[in-house]
């Protein structure tokens, strides 16, 4: 598999995304015994086409262009490849979607669980602050930072985690609606 250009081409306001193969094997994982309609793409093809689409903003409209020797024609239809394309790439889309929701369940659980253990810490270094001594404010002040670190890994999930993740999907759901052209040399 090798890029047409180093540099995108434009069909009007549309970037062209393309891609020149010698086989099928380029485009489908090998070791996938599926039908072509239900057939995993092979990674490098999906990491050039999702690299491809993030380089520019969901905005830009993309065109996906691939260039096949003429005696693949025989082997599989276009509109084969094109729903396989496509398929994949929203079956790719749901299950970001479902890390997605994970993600944010996990978030709410911790968050909960965070919540509590800081409530308790703050408890415990309320009762510690009647207390005169350097023990007693050191340990205080322990429970109060033990407390405050205990939520940060859930609210940086709440507020980071879920972000590249959406976009993830975001990129995928572009794919699997985007123009798609075969041409066999």
């Amino acid at each position: 598999m090798e890029k047409a250009n180093t540099v995108y081409n434009k069909e009007g306001d549309t970037v062209l995304i393309e891609i020149k193969l010698k086989s099928l094997k380029q485009l489908y994982n090998s070791y996938d015994p599926a039908p072509f309609l239900e057939k995993d793409l092979d990674d490098d093809a999906v990491d050039y086409i999702v690299s491809s689409v993030k380089e520019f903003s969901l905005k830009t409209k993309h065109k996906l262009v691939l260039y096949f020797p003429k005696h693949i024609k025989k082997k599989i239809h276009p509109t084969d490849l094109i729903t396989g394309i496509h398929t994949f790439f929203d079956y790719r889309r749901i299950v970001t979607m479902k890390r997605l929701t994970e993600i944010l369940n996990e978030a709410r659980s911790k968050s909960l669980i965070a919540f509590l253990f800081l409530f308790i810490c703050l408890l415990a270094a309320e009762r510690l602050s009647h207390y005169e001594g350097i023990f007693s404010t050191l340990v205080s002040e322990g429970f109060i930072i033990t407390g405050w670190v205990a939520m940060w890994r859930p609210l940086d999930a709440i507020l980071y985690d879920w972000l590249p993740v959406r976009h993830n999907a975001k990129v995928y759901e572009k794919i699997s609606k985007m123009d798609i052209q075969v041409i066999y040399d």
